[in-house]
């Protein structure tokens, strides 16, 4: 069936476009996390001298 075909090809279009979203997401959290640690780490670092 064609459209049975076309159905699954998009869901699973949708489904990797919205894991890659929560990749993105996550990555960007991370980005975020890591960053502000950093800024917080050199921060208390310049505080202690």
């Amino acid at each position: 069936d064609v459209s049975n075909s076309y159905r699954q090809t998009f869901d699973r279009t949708l489904t990797s476009r919205s894991v890659h979203e929560l990749a993105r997401r996550c990555s960007e959290k991370i980005a975020v996390r890591t960053l502000f640690g950093a800024v917080s780490g050199a921060g208390s670092g310049a505080g202690n001298v």
